[in-house]
């Protein structure tokens, strides 16, 4: 009840009641899987999800670099690389994930792949530079200790 009685500046980004936000991200959301629907089986090709969406949307100018992702990771990689592309994914996860054997290492792993897949599926998380260097780091890690 107190929040409506807080100060604030008159921005957009500290009004904890805006839709904004969640209203772009289920637009962006439904013009992904739009485009995914036009190529289903093996998907638009890697790294063209922005000339997809001006070929079947035509609502952004090709000289904008906001149309060349999704905010959800997993469904990215479906609109680029089609069910295969993600079959594939999804086969080389559970190869990788499957062969660690159970120690610390391992469960601090398989904690943090299993919170960056979850906060993929909101956020393009999973291509981030640095979040595929720590999750590379800690499989090393993972990988260096289940020789031991």
């Amino acid at each position: 009840m107190l929040i409506a009685f807080l100060p604030r500046p008159s921005s957009e980004g500290v009004k904890l009641e805006r839709l904004y936000s969640v209203e772009s991200r289920i637009i962006n959301l439904k013009e992904t899987v739009f485009v995914w629907s036009k190529s289903p089986v093996f998907g638009i090709g890697y790294n063209n999800i922005c000339l997809g969406r001006n070929l079947f949307i035509m609502k952004e100018p090709l000289l904008s670099h906001s149309c060349s992702g999704s905010d959800s990771s997993l469904l990215l990689v479906l609109a680029t690389t089609g069910i295969i592309g993600l079959l594939i994914l999804v086969y080389v996860g559970i190869k990788l994930t499957g062969s660690l054997r159970k120690n610390v290492y391992s469960t601090l792993f398989m904690s943090c792949l299993a919170a960056l897949l979850i906060h993929s599926l909101f956020v393009n998380s999973l291509f981030y530079p640095w979040v595929m260097g720590w999750m590379g780091i800690l499989l090393a890690i993972t990988y260096s200790f289940n020789k031991k």
